[in-house]
């Protein structure tokens, strides 16, 4: 909740808690009704980074698309605001990622994309994400382009390996968490 004070006070007035890291459906049905213009802004702790990863799927379910506020590891909203000011925290949300962006991020951080393994990886790992988060064939063309420019592997072979990745690469939780929400939009900070 010192959050959500602490953005209130900064002038961000439509922030809401979730008071820990356990957003569960029915909370993102009633944040559903009000708006689709979510940000997630949680800690950037491991408990922040899981509850995010949590919120990103529960979202999805909603049919929701959240964009995701990227904090430095270590560093709450709060502190955020304290130490960079409104007009920082305003800029995060201009360039907050969509959740399929933030996984992505995430996957290349953890691959060694200087070798074939890491590229091979990072492809598999987030050809799997796009796979389970797009909405449908055009935000899946268009994440896989981006893979494929990252990757240099071709579209057609992404595109193929959706069935293989499912059953076979899991996605490791990484480091990173956020939420908030500004003028009509939902924030969600733990």
């Amino acid at each position: 909740y010192m959050d959500v004070i602490a953005l209130n006070m900064a002038g961000f007035d439509y922030g809401v808690a979730s008071l820990g890291t356990a957003v569960t459906p029915e909370q993102v049905r009633l944040l559903k009704r009000y708006t689709n213009d979510i940000y997630i802004c949680y800690d950037g702790d491991k408990a922040g980074i899981s509850a995010t990863h949590k919120v990103i799927d529960l979202m999805k379910e909603a049919g929701l698309k959240p964009k995701i506020i990227a904090l430095p590891l270590g560093v709450d909203p709060d502190e955020f605001i304290k130490e960079h000011g409104a007009q920082a925290f305003s800029d995060k949300m201009k360039t907050a990622r969509t959740s399929i962006e933030y996984l992505m991020d995430e996957i290349k951080e953890e691959c060694d994309m200087s070798s074939e393994e890491g590229k091979v990886q990072f492809a598999q790992k987030s050809t799997a994400v796009v796979e389970k988060y797009a909405f449908d064939s055009i935000e899946t063309e268009m994440y896989l382009r981006r893979i494929s420019q990252i990757s240099g592997f071709s579209i057609d072979s992404l595109y193929s390996s959706f069935d293989k990745k499912s059953k076979g690469a899991s996605l490791k939780k990484t480091d990173v968490s956020y939420g908030i929400l500004n003028k009509f939009d939902i924030s969600i900070i733990s």
